[in-house]
């Protein structure tokens, strides 16, 4: 780029300082609406720790004894320590019924196993009866020779 004269020069200059200042104007606005946008996410936080200092701040006899009621007793149905011991005691009740029923089945395995087990005991005595000729009378073994 080539001046001519000083006010071509001048001009140049201006529109250069002009442009130095666009960019100063442009840096301004972004690092300020960069300020604003932590200052909005500190109110946030601020706002939240207010919330949590709320919660521990020291409480009245007669608060604490709302919050113990209210802890026991529950606002909602899921919440309060009553309905957590009715869980729990339905749970138990579920699992030792589930146990009797396994031990059921166990035990009515074994009982036929017992059962077949007799069986097989008394069908093999009558074996051995019958070949040793140890018969009782009305089973005794008749010879025909013919």
């Amino acid at each position: 780029m080539k001046a001519d004269s000083i006010e071509d020069i001048s001009r140049k200059l201006d529109l250069l300082h002009g442009y130095d200042d666009q960019i100063a104007a442009a840096k301004a606005e972004y690092n300020n609406s960069q300020m604003f946008h932590v200052l909005d996410e500190a109110r946030e936080l601020a706002e939240k720790i207010a919330e949590e200092a709320e919660k521990y701040a020291p409480k009245t006899p007669e608060e604490r004894l709302e919050d113990m009621i209210e802890e026991a007793t529950g606002v909602d149905k899921d919440a309060g320590m009553l309905a957590e011991a009715m869980d729990e005691l339905e749970e138990i009740a579920e699992e030792m019924a589930e146990e009797t029923v396994e031990e059921l089945d166990e035990m009515s395995e074994e009982l036929e196993e017992v059962k077949n087990a007799d069986k097989t005991q008394a069908e093999m005595e009558v074996a051995s009866k019958v070949l040793t000729g140890d018969l009782p009378e009305k089973y005794k073994r008749i010879d025909y020779r013919i």
